[in-house]
C-alpha cells in the first residue's frame, strides 16, 4: 500500500484548484529550505582525496611499465629469434649469400660476435676472411663505447674466438682442420683486443685495473687482456708444434740456420762489422801453383787489388771470376806449356784467358744497388730478373746479412700479406734474429693489414718494456701515415689522443 510521506500532506484530488495551487508553493518552498539536492555527488569522508590520487597514480605507472616491458622483451626476442633465423639458414646459401648473410649478422652488433667467431674457421677461406673483416670492423666501432661497455664487448669476443678454435683453460690443442690462415686471423683479432687496453694506466681506477686483470676485489675474473694474451700464446704454441721452426710463405717453407748466441742478437744496423771478419770475407781467392808460397802471406801491394796476367795456353775457368764486390787475383793453376805448343797457338785467336779477363774487369764496376739501403735491397730479392735479384743477394751478403737473416730477407719479399703477417709472429719469438730493424722495415709494408698487425704487435713489445727505438720509429711513420685507422692506432700506442 502507498502510504504518503510524513512530512508531505496528502491532497484530495477532489479539492478546489486554489487549495491545491496553494498547497503545492507551500511544499516547494519547504523543498528547497530543507531537502539536499538530489542532484549533487556526496563525498565520502571516510578516505581522502589524497590517498585516491596516490592509487590511481600506482596503478597507472604499473600499467605504463607492464606495456613497456612487453614492447621491450618483444623486440629484444624478436631481435634474437631474427638472428637465430639468419644463422639457421646460412649453410644452404652459396658463397655470395653467405658474405651477404654476414653483412646481416654483423648489423646486430655485439649479439653477432658468436655468430661471426664461428665463422673464422669456416672452411671456405672466403667466408673466414668475411667474418674476419666484420669482426675487425665491430672492434675499430668498440672504441667510442664507454670502459666497461669495451670490457665487455672485449670479453665476449676473446671467449667466443676460445669457443670457436677449440681452446679452453689453454689445455686443448688446436682444431685439426685450422689452417694457418685461420690462425692468423684469430690472432690479429687477439692482438688488437690487447692494443685497445695496452696504453691505459693499470692504477687509474678499478675500470682499468680490470684491463690487466689486477682487480683485487675481482680476482676470480679474468681482464680481457689477459684472456687475450693466454689464447694468443696457446695459438702460437699449438701452431708451432704443427711444423716447428718452418715459416710457410707464398712460395715455398723456410727453415732458419742455427747460429750461434753473437750472431742471433745481430741485425743489419749492427755494422760495419768487425774488421777482422770484413777482411776475412774480402780476402782474394787465390789459387796457388803447387811447390809456390801463397799470396796471402805476402804484404799487400798496390797491385792487390788488379788481375794478374795469366801465361799464354792456361785454362782459367770463369767460375774463377767473383762479383764485383769481392775483387779477386787470379794466378796460374798449373805449369805453362811447354814452348812448343804455346808458340803453335794462332796470335788472332783470342784466349780463354783473355776473354776471362775481359770479362772480369766488366764485372767490377760499381753495382748499383750499393748507393740503396738494407730496405730498398730486400725488397728486390723478388725481382722477377733473376740477375738483379742474385745481385741483391750479393749486395746484402757483403753488408753482412748472416744466413738466418738472408733466409728471412728473402721470405719477407717473395710472400704474400696474410705470410708476412705470420712472419711478424715468428720474428717475435726468434731467438735468433733481432726482431727490431725488421719490425721497423715491415712497419713501411704497402698492405694496410700488415701494417696494423706491425703496430699491435710493437705495441705489445713496448708493454713489456720501454724501447725508444722503437717509439721514434712509430712516430716517424705517423707523420707520414695515409691510412686514418693505422694514424689512430699508431696514437693510441703512443698515447697521443
Amino acid at each position: 500500500m502507498f502510504s504518503p510521506h510524513p512530512n508531505h500532506e496528502f491532497v484530495d484530488p477532489n479539492a478546489s484548484g486554489d487549495q491545491s495551487v496553494s498547497t503545492n508553493a507551500t511544499e516547494s518552498s519547504r523543498w528547497d529550505a530543507d531537502a539536499p539536492n538530489l542532484f549533487s555527488l556526496a563525498r565520502d569522508s571516510s578516505q581522502s582525496a589524497l590517498t585516491k590520487r596516490m592509487w590511481r597514480g600506482i596503478k597507472t605507472m604499473l600499467a605504463v611499465l607492464l606495456v613497456t616491458s612487453a614492447l621491450l622483451g618483444s623486440v629484444y626476442l624478436g631481435k634474437q629469434w631474427l638472428l637465430h633465423q639468419l644463422v639457421a639458414g646460412l649453410d644452404e646459401l652459396d658463397t655470395t649469400g653467405k658474405q651477404n648473410r654476414l653483412i646481416q649478422i654483423a648489423s646486430f652488433g655485439t649479439a653477432a660476435i658468436e655468430p661471426l667467431a664461428e665463422r673464422l674457421v669456416d672452411e671456405q677461406d672466403e667466408i673466414s676472411e668475411s667474418a674476419f673483416v666484420l669482426l675487425q670492423k665491430m672492434q675499430n666501432d668498440w672504441i667510442t663505447l664507454g670502459p666497461d661497455d669495451a670490457i665487455a664487448a672485449h670479453e665476449r669476443l676473446v671467449t667466443a674466438i676460445a669457443n670457436a678454435y677449440g681452446i679452453h683453460d689453454g689445455e686443448q690443442p688446436l682444431a685439426s682442420n685450422l689452417t694457418s690462415r685461420h690462425i692468423a686471423r684469430g690472432r690479429e683479432l687477439l692482438n688488437q683486443t690487447i692494443l685497445e687496453f695496452a696504453s691505459l694506466d693499470p692504477n687509474q681506477n678499478a675500470t682499468t685495473n680490470r684491463l690487466s686483470g689486477l682487480n683485487q676485489t675481482e680476482s676470480t675474473k679474468v681482464g680481457p687482456v689477459e684472456q687475450a694474451t693466454r689464447l694468443l700464446d696457446r695459438m702460437r704454441f699449438s701452431d708451432a708444434s704443427r711444423s716447428p721452426a718452418f715459416v710457410t710463405t707464398a712460395s715455398r717453407r723456410v727453415l732458419p740456420e742455427r747460429v750461434s748466441r753473437s750472431d742471433g742478437r745481430s741485425g743489419w744496423t749492427d755494422w760495419p762489422p768487425p774488421q777482422q771478419d770484413r777482411s776475412v770475407r774480402s780476402t782474394p781467392a787465390q789459387i796457388v801453383r803447387s811447390g809456390g808460397k801463397p799470396d796471402s802471406l805476402d804484404e799487400p801491394g798496390p797491385q792487390s787489388d788488379r788481375l794478374q796476367p795469366v801465361p799464354s795456353g792456361v785454362t782459367v775457368p770463369l767460375s774463377e771470376i767473383v762479383s764485383p764486390s769481392r775483387p779477386t787475383k787470379v794466378l796460374a793453376a798449373r805449369q805453362p806449356l811447354p814452348t812448343q805448343i804455346a808458340d803453335r797457338t794462332p796470335a788472332s785467336t783470342p784466349s780463354a784467358v783473355q776473354m776471362a779477363t775481359h770479362l772480369a774487369g766488366a764485372s767490377l764496376a760499381p753495382s748499383p744497388l750499393t748507393v740503396l739501403d738494407d730496405e730498398t735491397v730486400i725488397r728486390h730479392l723478388a725481382n722477377p730478373d733473376a740477375l738483379v735479384a742474385e745481385q741483391a743477394k750479393t749486395e746484402l751478403e757483403s753488408r753482412g746479412f748472416t744466413p738466418a737473416q738472408m733466409e728471412m730477407a728473402h721470405a719477407i719479399a717473395v710472400a704474400g700479406p696474410p705470410d708476412r703477417i705470420r712472419l711478424v709472429d715468428s720474428l717475435v719469438h726468434s731467438s735468433q734474429i733481432d726482431s727490431g730493424p725488421w719490425m721497423s722495415m715491415m712497419l713501411d709494408d704497402p698492405d694496410r693489414g700488415v701494417r696494423l698487425h706491425v703496430v699491435s704487435t710493437m705495441a705489445a713489445m713496448l708493454a713489456n718494456r720501454q724501447d725508444p727505438g722503437l717509439e721514434q720509429r712509430l712516430r716517424r711513420r705517423l707523420a707520414r701515415e695515409q691510412d686514418a685507422h693505422v694514424a689512430k692506432r699508431i696514437r693510441n700506442v703512443l698515447d697521443l689522443r
